[in-house]
């Protein structure tokens, strides 16, 4: 997928399934996260590692994404700050866009573009739009639709 290449083999991935929704902020150390569910909060880098932001085509992030490489197939409402962006076709990104190298292929951007001379990590101390609790709900559950896990 893409034209960026990432790290070697031995650097692990996380996948948030589509049938979770995640209230709460994410950090990344190394690595890769896949995101074909929801998420309500940043998913940020934290560390100064290689890392690899993929939201998928049924994935949806609200929330401001840093990372080194960002993949948008799904869609996205906040600020996406990286080296190496891909926005694909079928995807959707409402906020600004700050990167060293993009690649687009039939998305759609509601913001602005900026081309960044160096990446670094958005702010730590940036809030998201609006209050989250930190909550995953498993609406992958067919017998209790109310079935929910707290994340401490």
């Amino acid at each position: 997928m893409g034209i960026f290449n990432f790290g070697s083999n031995k650097s692990s991935n996380t996948v948030i399934d589509k049938e979770l929704i995640i209230r709460g902020h994410i950090n990344i150390n190394r690595g890769g996260l896949h995101i074909q569910g929801i998420v309500e909060g940043n998913v940020i880098s934290s560390s100064d590692g290689e890392t690899r932001v993929v939201v998928g085509k049924h994935g949806l992030v609200q929330g401001n994404i840093s990372a080194t490489t960002v993949v948008v197939i799904g869609k996205v409402v906040g600020n996406i700050k990286c080296a190496n962006a891909e926005i694909l076709v079928g995807s959707s990104v409402d906020g600004d866009i700050q990167y060293q190298h993009i690649l687009m292929d039939g998305g759609k951007i509601t913001g602005k573009l900026a081309q960044i001379p160096s990446f670094s990590k958005l702010d730590k101390t940036e809030k998201p739009k609006k209050n989250l609790n930190p909550i995953i709900y498993d609406i992958g559950n067919k017998n209790r639709k109310d079935s929910q896990l707290e994340v401490l």
